[in-house]
């Protein structure tokens, strides 16, 4: 929606056998922005580990601090667990579940804190007619991921009060 440019770093590689870790941070810049400006800090951290071949377990910790000259203004950060596991070859079952801690304007007297959970189970089955799937989703409403606006997910973002996860990308 906005073209904006970003000065960070990133890290992306296996660390032990079966274990991934993948880390990103960069800070927005706008075109016409001093270089040394920094309004905000995004950032997230994933660990992954394939336990055995059916058995798939993460981590992921994402953060975003919000700068108000130069100093701390807002504050997110959420941590959350998957796991995926194959019960055969056409079965999978996976698990989430994170927890969001945000605090707001945090220089004035319109400080607002918030803290959320979500949850997430799913199954999966592959069928001779196609693939079935069943998923229970539950997010608070002071669940609040900041680098992810979840508005954007439904099919009808003006009235709609309810999340559709649209299929992931591969």
């Amino acid at each position: 929606k906005r073209l904006t440019a970003l000065r960070g770093l990133s890290f992306k590689g296996d660390i032990f056998d079966n274990t991934n870790l993948s880390f990103t941070t960069a800070t927005p810049k706008g075109l016409w922005q001093d270089y040394d400006s920094v309004t905000a800090l995004p950032g997230a951290i994933r660990l992954k580990n394939q336990v055995t071949d059916n058995l798939m377990i993460g981590a992921i910790d994402t953060f975003r601090i919000g700068y108000n000259d130069n100093k701390t203004d807002s504050y997110n950060n959420v941590a959350g667990l998957d796991l995926s596991y194959d019960l055969s070859q056409s079965t999978n079952i996976v698990g989430e579940a994170a927890v969001s801690k945000s605090v707001d304007d945090m220089k004035s007297s319109f400080r607002t804190k918030k803290n959320g959970s979500m949850g997430h189970i799913g199954l999966k089955q592959q069928t001779g007619f196609g693939d079935a799937s069943i998923a229970f989703t539950h997010m608070d409403k002071a669940f609040d991921a900041g680098l992810s606006n979840y508005k954007e997910t439904s099919q009808d973002q003006f009235w709609c009060m309810t999340i559709h996860f649209k299929k992931p990308l591969e």
